[in-house]
């Protein structure tokens, strides 16, 4: 398998804004809950469910939405 380095590229700020969004609504969902707030359990499985593909995207480097620095 061939690998693949962007050298010059970055991700596009508005997916990189998105996916910090996402990642801020669970840490705040989850630290409420640590701090004994009533989280809805349907809350929580979504927060995990959008932090764990925004982790992924910020980490990805094959993707289509990089842009020239």
């Amino acid at each position: 398998m061939k690998s693949v380095e962007l050298k010059d590229y970055e991700l596009s700020p508005n997916v990189r804004n998105f996916c910090f969004a996402l990642l801020m609504f669970f840490v705040v969902v989850i630290g409420a809950s640590m701090f004994g707030l009533n989280v809805p359990q349907k809350i929580k499985d979504i927060a995990l469910f959008v932090a764990l593909p925004a982790g992924l995207l910020l980490n990805a480097s094959r993707l289509s939405i990089w842009i020239k620095k």
